[in-house]
């Protein structure tokens, strides 16, 4: 169960720096470098 609940905290934390990030207004490509940086993160852990 605690688990699950850190993972769902981990998921919350990259979702809000995420939307921050949005908001600084990123060029397209730095928005395309910061994605594939995050999706190689998440599946380096799986």
């Amino acid at each position: 169960m605690n688990s699950v609940l850190e993972f769902v905290k981990e998921r919350i934390a990259q979702k809000d720096k995420f939307e921050q990030e949005w908001e600084q207004g990123l060029t397209v490509e730095d928005f395309r470098i910061q994605c594939k940086r995050k999706l190689k993160e998440m599946y380096a852990r799986n």
